[in-house]
Protein backbone atom coordinates (compact mmCIF):
# COMPACT_ATOMS: atom_id res chain seq x y z
CA UNK A 1 0.00 0.00 0.00
CA UNK A 2 1.29 3.39 -1.34
CA UNK A 3 2.09 6.27 1.86
CA UNK A 4 -0.38 8.88 0.42
CA UNK A 5 0.45 11.46 2.99
CA UNK A 6 3.53 14.26 3.12
CA UNK A 7 5.04 14.83 5.82
CA UNK A 8 5.69 18.56 6.68
CA UNK A 9 8.78 17.24 8.65
CA UNK A 10 10.60 15.82 4.87
CA UNK A 11 13.14 18.55 3.43
CA UNK A 12 11.46 20.38 0.57
CA UNK A 13 13.00 18.75 -2.16
CA UNK A 14 11.16 15.22 -1.00
CA UNK A 15 8.11 17.08 -0.64
CA UNK A 16 8.31 19.00 -3.78
CA UNK A 17 8.91 14.82 -4.87
CA UNK A 18 5.85 13.52 -3.15
CA UNK A 19 3.67 16.14 -5.01
CA UNK A 20 5.58 15.06 -8.54
CA UNK A 21 4.49 11.43 -7.84
CA UNK A 22 0.69 12.81 -6.57
CA UNK A 23 0.83 14.33 -9.44
CA UNK A 24 1.65 11.38 -12.04
CA UNK A 25 -0.72 9.22 -10.28
CA UNK A 26 -3.44 11.27 -10.65
CA UNK A 27 -3.26 12.15 -14.12
CA UNK A 28 -2.17 8.15 -14.66
CA UNK A 29 -5.53 7.47 -12.92
CA UNK A 30 -7.69 9.90 -14.68
CA UNK A 31 -6.26 8.67 -18.14
CA UNK A 32 -7.41 5.28 -16.71
CA UNK A 33 -10.94 6.49 -16.04
CA UNK A 34 -11.25 8.13 -19.28
CA UNK A 35 -10.31 4.78 -21.12
CA UNK A 36 -13.32 3.39 -19.24
CA UNK A 37 -15.75 5.92 -19.92
CA UNK A 38 -14.81 5.66 -23.84
CA UNK A 39 -14.63 2.34 -23.90
CA UNK A 40 -18.11 2.06 -21.83
CA UNK A 41 -19.95 4.86 -24.41
CA UNK A 42 -18.54 2.97 -27.50
CA UNK A 43 -20.63 -0.55 -26.11
CA UNK A 44 -23.51 1.33 -24.62
CA UNK A 45 -24.57 3.93 -27.55
CA UNK A 46 -22.69 2.17 -30.89
CA UNK A 47 -25.94 -0.18 -31.07
CA UNK A 48 -28.17 2.78 -30.40
CA UNK A 49 -26.99 4.21 -33.89
CA UNK A 50 -24.86 7.21 -31.69
CA UNK A 51 -21.23 6.70 -33.05
CA UNK A 52 -18.33 9.28 -31.50
CA UNK A 53 -15.96 9.99 -34.53
CA UNK A 54 -12.52 8.91 -33.19
CA UNK A 55 -13.71 7.06 -30.10
CA UNK A 56 -11.54 4.06 -29.80
CA UNK A 57 -8.70 6.57 -30.98
CA UNK A 58 -8.96 8.86 -27.84
CA UNK A 59 -9.44 5.84 -25.93
CA UNK A 60 -6.03 4.33 -27.20
CA UNK A 61 -4.37 8.02 -26.38
CA UNK A 62 -5.83 7.60 -22.76
CA UNK A 63 -4.10 4.03 -22.57
CA UNK A 64 -0.35 5.45 -23.75
CA UNK A 65 -1.06 8.61 -21.24
CA UNK A 66 -2.09 6.36 -18.34
CA UNK A 67 0.83 3.86 -19.28
CA UNK A 68 3.68 6.50 -19.28
CA UNK A 69 2.32 8.50 -15.76
CA UNK A 70 2.15 5.01 -14.66
CA UNK A 71 5.83 3.81 -15.02
CA UNK A 72 6.81 6.81 -12.38
CA UNK A 73 4.48 5.90 -10.05
CA UNK A 74 5.23 1.81 -10.09
CA UNK A 75 8.79 2.61 -9.98
CA UNK A 76 8.45 4.97 -6.88
CA UNK A 77 6.28 3.19 -5.48
CA UNK A 78 8.10 -0.57 -5.63
CA UNK A 79 5.24 -1.90 -7.61
CA UNK A 80 7.42 -3.33 -10.15
CA UNK A 81 8.90 -6.93 -11.35
CA UNK A 82 12.00 -7.00 -9.67
CA UNK A 83 14.65 -10.32 -10.52
CA UNK A 84 16.63 -10.89 -7.19
CA UNK A 85 17.62 -14.45 -7.92
CA UNK A 86 21.19 -13.03 -8.93
CA UNK A 87 20.77 -9.83 -6.82
CA UNK A 88 20.51 -12.22 -3.49
CA UNK A 89 23.68 -13.76 -4.09
CA UNK A 90 25.80 -11.51 -4.49
CA UNK A 91 28.33 -9.99 -1.79
CA UNK A 92 26.88 -6.70 -0.19
CA UNK A 93 29.38 -4.36 -1.85
CA UNK A 94 29.25 -6.07 -5.13
CA UNK A 95 24.96 -5.81 -4.74
CA UNK A 96 25.44 -2.24 -4.08
CA UNK A 97 27.40 -1.57 -7.23
CA UNK A 98 25.18 -3.82 -9.66
CA UNK A 99 21.81 -2.05 -7.96
CA UNK A 100 23.72 1.32 -9.27
CA UNK A 101 24.96 0.23 -12.43
CA UNK A 102 21.32 -0.86 -13.05
CA UNK A 103 19.29 2.02 -12.37
CA UNK A 104 21.96 4.19 -13.91
CA UNK A 105 20.83 2.34 -16.71
CA UNK A 106 17.31 1.98 -16.33
CA UNK A 107 17.46 6.11 -15.82
CA UNK A 108 19.38 5.93 -19.33
CA UNK A 109 16.45 4.06 -21.00
CA UNK A 110 13.66 5.96 -19.85
CA UNK A 111 15.34 9.06 -21.02
CA UNK A 112 16.26 7.20 -24.20
CA UNK A 113 12.80 7.00 -23.85
CA UNK A 114 11.64 10.55 -23.25
CA UNK A 115 13.75 11.89 -25.82
CA UNK A 116 12.38 9.41 -27.96
CA UNK A 117 8.85 10.50 -27.58
CA UNK A 118 10.13 14.26 -28.33
CA UNK A 119 11.62 13.74 -31.63
CA UNK A 120 8.25 11.78 -32.17
CA UNK A 121 6.34 15.05 -30.99
CA UNK A 122 8.60 17.70 -32.74
CA UNK A 123 8.48 15.70 -36.42
CA UNK A 124 4.61 15.43 -35.55
CA UNK A 125 4.36 19.17 -35.16
CA UNK A 126 6.15 20.27 -38.19
CA UNK A 127 4.73 17.92 -41.03
CA UNK A 128 1.32 18.42 -39.90
CA UNK A 129 0.37 14.45 -39.25
CA UNK A 130 -2.96 13.84 -38.26
CA UNK A 131 -4.25 10.54 -36.95
CA UNK A 132 -5.89 8.81 -40.02
CA UNK A 133 -9.07 7.50 -38.17
CA UNK A 134 -12.22 9.35 -38.74
CA UNK A 135 -11.27 12.85 -36.33
CA UNK A 136 -8.05 13.50 -37.74
CA UNK A 137 -6.95 14.82 -34.55
CA UNK A 138 -2.97 16.47 -34.92
CA UNK A 139 -1.33 13.76 -33.49
CA UNK A 140 1.20 15.87 -31.68
CA UNK A 141 -1.42 15.97 -28.80
CA UNK A 142 -1.65 12.53 -27.63
CA UNK A 143 2.23 12.58 -28.42
CA UNK A 144 3.00 15.22 -25.60
CA UNK A 145 1.38 13.23 -23.29
CA UNK A 146 3.17 10.54 -23.74
CA UNK A 147 6.52 12.81 -23.78
CA UNK A 148 5.17 14.52 -20.61
CA UNK A 149 4.77 10.93 -18.91
CA UNK A 150 8.40 10.00 -20.31
CA UNK A 151 9.73 12.99 -18.78
CA UNK A 152 8.21 12.41 -15.38
CA UNK A 153 9.61 8.61 -15.21
CA UNK A 154 12.63 10.18 -15.72
CA UNK A 155 12.22 13.22 -13.14
CA UNK A 156 11.30 10.53 -10.57
CA UNK A 157 14.19 8.15 -11.40
CA UNK A 158 16.92 10.52 -11.55
CA UNK A 159 15.65 11.98 -8.35
CA UNK A 160 14.68 9.36 -6.09
CA UNK A 161 17.43 7.15 -7.65
CA UNK A 162 20.03 9.92 -7.38
CA UNK A 163 19.42 10.51 -3.82
CA UNK A 164 19.63 7.05 -2.68
CA UNK A 165 22.79 5.90 -4.71
CA UNK A 166 24.69 8.66 -2.95
CA UNK A 167 23.58 7.39 0.48
CA UNK A 168 26.62 6.39 1.85
CA UNK A 169 27.36 2.57 2.48
CA UNK A 170 23.23 2.03 2.28
CA UNK A 171 22.40 -0.37 -0.29
CA UNK A 172 19.83 1.06 -3.42
CA UNK A 173 16.91 -0.89 -3.54
CA UNK A 174 14.81 -0.24 -6.77
CA UNK A 175 11.49 1.68 -6.17
CA UNK A 176 12.18 1.93 -2.99
CA UNK A 177 10.42 5.16 -1.46
CA UNK A 178 12.45 7.28 0.95
CA UNK A 179 11.53 6.81 4.40
CA UNK A 180 10.55 10.40 5.84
Amino acid sequence: MMNTSISQKAPLTERLWQWFDRFCWFVSATALVTVLLLVVSGVVFRPLGWYWRGVDAYAAYAVGTCGFFALAVAWRSNAHIQAKLLVARLPEGWRRWWERGLLLFAALCATLVAFSAWRLVRISWEIGDVSPDLDATPLWLPQTALFLGGVAFVGLRFGTGARLACQGGQSVRFGTKPQV
